[in-house]
């Protein structure tokens, strides 16, 4: 080959090799940890320690690196959902498992669960009472009064109901009676909600580690 053809070659290759390339970085575990661009022979300076620097395109949320054999892979449509799924406490992403591992100490997430368990009860509770305005709300201790004693004894005055019923164009009777059915519906609501809520409160100041605690939550029985 002369002299001539070796310098053509050479200029071709020059010419055809790109400046700028894609490149991923992955760690031990196979996590994809960052991407970029850089010139060919800057690639491997952009992986930090115990890191490896692959010139290549790879999707940091959707994809990870066999360690064993350094192939890139991509995980299930459920791994990456869970993936994209970031938990709103401090986590992080485990590759042997693909899932969040908490990084929260045990009595952080004990104290996280108390107050989950408070906001669910809350939340429960708030229902019971959904569509009744405040103002109403505030005559409701006078109505359960007035209907307990007048189931206790008939004989019981009860004003503020007989007022309602005029209003309302009922009976006294069938006002108490309404206003009695509707009080003990409430009261069976609620002890079921108290009762619920302080079990799980004792179960999360029981239990002894985190898993334990991670599988306390509002539910009710049942569901």
């Amino acid at each position: 080959m002369s002299d001539t053809a070796v310098e053509t070659s050479t200029e071709e290759a020059v010419e055809a090799a790109p400046s700028i390339v894609a490149y991923y970085v992955y760690d031990a575990t196979g996590r994809i940890r960052g991407t970029g661009t850089c010139a060919p022979a800057e690639v491997a300076s952009h992986a930090g320690d115990g890191q490896v620097a692959v010139q290549g395109l790879a999707d940091g949320m959707r994809q990870y690196v066999d360690v064993a054999t350094g192939e890139l892979k991509t995980m299930t449509d459920a791994q990456a959902a869970a993936r994209r799924a970031f938990p709103s406490y401090p986590a992080r992403w485990d590759m042997a498992t693909m899932a969040w591992v908490d990084l929260r100490t045990t009595a952080e997430m004990r104290a996280a669960q108390l107050r989950a368990i408070d906001d669910g009860f809350s939340a429960a509770a708030t229902a019971l009472t959904a569509g009744y305005p405040a103002a109403e709300q505030l005559t409701w201790p006078t109505q359960q009064a007035e209907a307990l004693a007048w189931a206790a004894n008939p004989a019981a005055p009860t004003p503020f109901l007989d007022g309602v019923a005029a209003v309302r164009g009922i009976t006294p009777d069938d006002m108490r009676q309404r206003t009695l059915g509707a009080v003990q519906a409430f009261m069976t609501a609620s002890q079921v909600l108290v009762g619920r809520r302080q079990q799980l409160r004792d179960l999360a100041d029981a239990a002894p580690d985190a898993p334990t605690l991670a599988r306390i939550g509002w539910s009710m029985p049942g569901d």
